[in-house]
């Protein structure tokens, strides 16, 4: 572990830190989320926390997802915790199996979560996982959002509930040190050795050659993710201050004064655009093609499409708007209600 203390400190000073009393805990049975899951009834025992497990079988590994689930029942009996157990098939949604798995998973942990009560989900990411979301997104292309990572508690904004990632100080050899001085088992996935996943090659193949030539950059990466999200309320307060100065809310999207926009920093163009047209919707390359378009004369285009039936639509005084240099972020169904 990076400094002093035991998985039991970090997760206890955690809740108190974040004020947590009541938590969902997602339970893969895989050594991570088991050390959570034991670290979280111990404290349910000492009464600082009162924890509900909770096993999510997306049925792709056949007999082995079913043992899996029968693992998390049993742990839950002999931890003295109530298991709550969901099956959310995946196979057959289109698009990326690992992403829709993933939102099966939250949309059934939070679920429970507000049913409950609870004040917040607990996942088990450690610093492994938050380098390797470093490097994933920094490969994608990301901004500096992106190598911030994932934060130790952020809010869903449907629920209302906190995510909680309280192990991010700690390595995942850290936590199976702690289940084999407690005598504990866990599973293992088989599916987690297979490069043919982005993770998991950079897991596997990247940064195994990286801890030969930079022995500890994982945890490098990881304070590099703490120092980007410590300087993130900064950059909102200037971005907030320039979007009062260049825009205003218009019809459920938003309204942009190009004149005004154009005197602004790079950066702060940047920044601006990707919040307008939402940050997962445009890429680097997307942005400064964006930013190329409204430098253009109306001649250039009236719409600039983005994803998800986002659009970016430059208004004209043809059709009633005071100037043609104003540029409207809505969802194409507004344009059909208007039509209609």
């Amino acid at each position: 572990m990076d400094g002093s203390g035991s998985v039991i400190d970090t997760l206890s000073a955690f809740l108190s830190r974040e004020r947590l009393k009541k938590v969902v805990v997602a339970c893969s049975a895989g050594p991570d989320s088991v050390a959570l899951a034991v670290s979280t009834a111990e404290l349910h025992r000492s009464r600082k926390a009162r924890v509900i497990l909770a096993h999510v079988n997306h049925q792709l590994r056949g007999r082995e997802s079913t043992a899996d689930e029968n693992f998390v029942r049993s742990l839950g009996r002999k931890l003295g915790v109530p298991v709550r157990l969901f099956r959310r098939p995946v196979k057959a949604l289109q698009g990326n199996l690992e992403e829709n798995a993933r939102d099966q998973r939250y949309e059934a942990l939070l679920g429970l979560g507000r049913r409950w009560g609870a004040d917040a989900v607990l996942t088990a990411h450690t610093v492994d996982d938050q380098a390797e979301t470093v490097m994933m997104n920094a490969l994608r292309g990301c901004g500096t959002e992106g190598l911030g990572g994932m934060s130790s508690l952020r809010v869903d904004t449907e629920t209302r509930l906190g995510i909680g990632r309280p192990f991010l100080t700690c390595s995942h050899d850290d936590l199976v040190a702690f289940l084999r001085d407690r005598g504990q088992a866990f599973r293992l996935d088989a599916s987690n050795a297979d490069p043919k996943f982005f993770r998991n090659y950079i897991r596997l193949k990247l940064f195994k050659d990286l801890e030969k030539r930079s022995p500890g950059f994982r945890w490098r990466l990881g304070r590099l993710a703490d120092v980007v999200r410590d300087e993130q309320p900064q950059w909102e307060a200037w971005i907030e201050k320039a979007a009062a100065g260049v825009g205003r809310t218009h019809k459920g999207g938003w309204l942009m004064d190009h004149r005004k926009f154009r005197p602004l920093s790079v950066g702060l163009q940047r920044r601006l655009l990707r919040r307008w047209a939402g940050r997962d919707l445009l890429t680097f390359d997307g942005v400064e093609r964006l930013r190329n378009w409204m430098e253009t004369p109306p001649t250039g285009g009236r719409f600039w499409q983005l994803r998800k039936d986002w659009v970016v639509e430059r208004l004209s005084k043809s059709n009633g708007a005071p100037s043609s240099s104003l540029f409207w972020f809505h969802r194409t169904k507004m344009i059909r209600k208007r039509t209609s």
